[in-house]
């Protein structure tokens, strides 16, 4: 699942299906990440890059699949949960940062925002990995807004 569904996810067009394949992803990464297995690169690089996807649905889907999966699980001490979110990390932040610089539109709303935000104050700020990465970051952001 972790293999076929996110090359799906980034070419569907259909809104319904995109919707349920976004929905079972992060039951899927959990799994793995609770049985401390790596998830592959592959599958985690595409993530990673879909988060920043032009296309809003398939941002969003992304985002939604990433932000779910590291909520869910919660805990980020194993060796597969530090990778999965080391990998994501820049995207979350890239999408944290064009959220507080760019407004949002009435269209697109600011869910890109608000899933790195809850993500970095929320289950990272409790990691002893990411606990003063998150405490930079907002130092950073509260700069540049």
């Amino acid at each position: 699942m972790i293999q076929s569904i996110p090359p799906l996810l980034a070419k569907e067009t259909h809104d319904g299906a995109m919707a349920t394949l976004a929905t079972a992803l992060p039951a899927h990464i959990v799994f793995l990440l609770r049985a401390n297995q790596p998830l592959s690169s592959e599958a985690v690089n595409l993530v990673a890059k879909e988060m920043n996807n032009p296309k809003l649905l398939v941002r969003r889907a992304f985002c939604s699949v990433t932000g779910n999966a590291i909520w869910e699980y919660g805990d980020l001490e194993s060796e597969a949960s530090l990778a999965f979110v080391k990998a994501t990390l820049p995207s979350l932040e890239s999408n944290l940062k064009n959220v507080s610089v760019n407004p949002p539109i009435a269209t697109s709303g600011s869910i890109e925002g608000y899933i790195p935000l809850a993500i970095l104050l929320g289950r990272l700020s409790r990691s002893h990995e990411f606990g003063r990465y998150s405490m930079c970051l907002s130092a950073s952001l509260d700069r540049s807004t």
